[in-house]
């Protein structure tokens, strides 16, 4: 049996494209992947090379707006519910959470089930769902070398940011001017 691996993802490419490139990788190399996100992030789930694609409820909880972060608070237990009977059905070795309201979910559920969970942030600063779930990860990998509003006592490590194959491949092509410049 391969082992599973759980990508969660908010909805924008920003979060998504990173985690398209690690199921890429992954899945030559044999693991089993499943993708959770919300409703925005289905527009890309075509192109995410997983198994099984899952969409969570999820959404911010402001103070600033009491009635929003009730509604907000609704969704975020939604989604969890969500994630719990999937993750007890398909039992995932590790979750990875890409950032972004609906991989909160996916963690919360990791961090109660004693799953290993990593984090990655795209950005040279730590996202709010990254910075909640940041000091009980297993690792934090980040895009840049600083990261910004990492809690002391994380396990934080460089690596970059993955890149998809068309995007590799398209690296070594040779920019080609235009000639009427």
């Amino acid at each position: 049996m391969s082992k599973r691996i759980l990508l969660a993802a908010g909805g924008t490419g920003g979060h998504m494209f990173p985690a398209q490139a690690l199921a890429e990788i992954l899945k030559d190399q044999g693991w089993d992947v499943a993708l959770m996100t919300d409703r925005r992030g289905l527009k890309h789930v075509e192109n995410i090379p997983a198994s099984e694609h899952i969409e969570v409820e999820a959404a911010s909880i402001s103070p600033k707006h009491p009635i929003r972060a009730v509604g907000g608070a609704i969704k975020l237990w939604r989604g969890i519910r969500t994630a719990k009977k999937f993750m007890r059905r398909w039992r995932p070795d590790i979750v990875v959470g890409f950032g972004g309201y609906p991989s909160f979910p996916a963690l919360s559920v990791a961090k109660s089930f004693h799953i290993p969970s990593v984090l990655h942030e795209q950005n040279a600063v730590l996202g709010r769902v990254n910075r909640v779930f940041a000091s009980q990860a297993d690792w934090v990998v980040s895009g840049f070398d600083m990261l910004v509003n990492l809690p002391k006592g994380a396990n934080w490590v460089a690596l970059g940011n993955p890149l998809r194959e068309a995007v590799r491949k398209a690296s070594t092509r040779t920019y080609a001017a235009p000639e009427d410049t």
